[in-house]
């Protein structure tokens, strides 16, 4: 479904369609457009009515995973990210409040789409795609490409062969080891050197 229907996508707040206006590509290395509700003023208050919260929050969750996809971003932080057009609407003079980023991070925790890095609140990892679905991801690698009984570094598997072409490139290593603990969790993978997420030159996977 396409950006030109996002209302339908991304929900009807308060029972109120906004207006349909072309959205504007936002200017970085992968084009993204936002959906026409990000040119709807009250879309950057949250709803007080539990309904309409309800469907705000899952477009804007929506909003928020579809950016940090096509940016392939995976952290927000609250303070500097609250400044940058993923909250700010310069065009319309709107800006979600720092407190409603953070419930809204926190919606996505809550779905599993996010993860709070420390006790502060202050940054998460985004998951525009779950763990469990990039370890999916990784499987079907290693089944496609042949790497079953093979030794993949960590390394390898952020720029090299091993995802070259795929998503999985230039994935943020801290969620990449949150994938591959899942495979090895199912007994599909064994992870050796691996110290914490510290970079390790020796860090390696071994898939079976």
């Amino acid at each position: 479904m396409g950006w030109g229907t996002t209302h339908r996508r991304y929900g009807n707040i308060s029972g109120i369609t906004p207006p349909q206006m072309n959205a504007e590509p936002e200017p970085a290395a992968v084009e993204f457009e936002f959906p026409s509700l990000y040119k709807w003023p009250p879309f950057f208050t949250l709803q007080t009515h539990a309904a309409s919260r309800e469907k705000q929050y899952a477009a804007w969750s929506q909003m928020i995973r579809d950016y940090c996809r096509a940016h392939k971003k995976f952290v927000v932080n609250v303070n500097d990210d609250s400044r940058s057009a993923l909250f700010t609407n310069a065009s319309i003079n709107r800006a979600l409040p720092t407190p409603s980023i953070v419930q809204l991070l926190e919606q996505l925790v809550s779905e599993g789409y996010a993860e709070w890095e420390g006790t502060d609140k202050e940054q998460c990892l985004l998951y525009w795609r779950k763990p469990v679905e990039w370890a999916d991801m990784i499987a079907q690698r290693v089944s496609d490409c042949g790497f079953a009984g093979e030794v993949v570094t960590v390394h390898e598997m952020m720029h090299g062969d091993f995802s070259s072409g795929t998503e999985l490139a230039e994935m943020d290593r801290r969620v990449l080891v949150r994938a591959l603990e899942i495979l090895q969790d199912k007994g599909k993978a064994t992870i050796f050197g691996l110290d914490g997420e510290e970079e390790d030159e020796d860090a390696g996977v071994k898939f079976f």
